[in-house]
């Protein structure tokens, strides 16, 4: 039960253990997206596949490039027969080479032709950066409070 002797202990418990979990969800998805690169370099398969859309969102004033994101929509017939639709960031450059209804070289893995990329494909790496950061952050503040909660805790209770 929480009182005012125990609130620094609960506080800095609770943003310890909440900064554990952005530190885990960072260091996972960074993990995962590493070891999927890694397997679609060692195990991928190159097919033919078609450029469906590409779209360009801009954040910031209309006609400012610097904060564009390019999209491309891609379909492709793994050899196993299923068609797969996805949509991927690309870089500027490439996403000016590619053209809508056009062909683009895709490489998937053969076991799960979901988890794809194209040429010029950029890797979102500000999420598991953002989720680690923040995470740290919060946990070594949450744990710094739980250590000095506690030390002050045992300096009472020794004094008494």
């Amino acid at each position: 039960m929480m009182n005012a002797k125990n609130f620094w202990l609960w506080f800095g418990g609770i943003w310890l253990a909440v900064g554990l979990v952005f530190l885990t969800v960072g260091i996972s998805v960074g993990i995962h997206r590493m070891s999927l690169n890694e397997r679609l370099d060692r195990e991928g398969r190159t097919v033919d596949g078609m450029v469906l859309i590409k779209e360009r969102y801009s954040s910031g004033k209309s006609g400012n490039t610097s904060n564009s994101t390019y999209r491309v929509t891609v379909r492709f017939l793994p050899r196993e027969g299923e068609r797969v639709e996805g949509t991927v960031e690309v870089s500027p450059e490439e996403w000016d080479l590619l053209d809508a209804r056009g062909p683009v070289a895709v490489t998937h893995l053969p076991d799960g032709p979901q988890s794809f990329r194209i040429q010029g494909q950029t890797d979102d790496v500000v999420l598991p950066i953002i989720f680690g950061a923040v995470g740290g952050v919060i946990g070594t503040l949450g744990g710094f409070i739980v250590f000095h909660a506690a030390t002050t805790r045992r300096r009472e209770k020794h004094l008494a």
